[in-house]
């Protein structure tokens, strides 16, 4: 599929029951879209959503709690509303061109301090 975005903007939230995750890109890219995320508390997942801000953020293995966590969002839309404010101003540190600059930033620094 070569653009998700309308499968987002049809979404409440998003789900994701990663038992391992490196980064989470899908994370990042749905958050851009607004949506909040329940997710679980695996690799980079963590430093992505801040809990009860962008999200809400579950133990692995635990169905119920990723269960009680949709239950919440369903049932407040408010809140729902808000993560979904929220993760997407968060999805900005994440984008290809802050970290681009990022990047530049510390190749610029390395150089100027005299690193190899």
């Amino acid at each position: 599929m070569k653009d998700v975005r309308p499968w987002y903007k049809v979404s409440r939230m998003l789900l994701l029951a990663s038992e391992r995750e490196s980064f989470g890109r899908v994370v990042v890219e749905a958050m851009a879209c607004g949506l909040p995320v329940i997710a679980t508390r695996v690799g980079a997942i963590p430093e992505i959503v801040r809990h009860n801000y962008d999200g809400i953020l579950v133990s692995p293995h635990a169905p119920e709690e990723m269960a009680a966590a949709v239950l919440i969002l369903l049932s407040d839309e408010t809140l729902r509303n808000q993560m979904g404010r929220s993760g997407s101003q968060r999805a900005e540190a994440f984008s290809l061109g802050s970290h681009l600059e990022k990047m530049l930033t510390l190749f610029e620094t390395m150089i100027t301090q005299g690193h190899p």
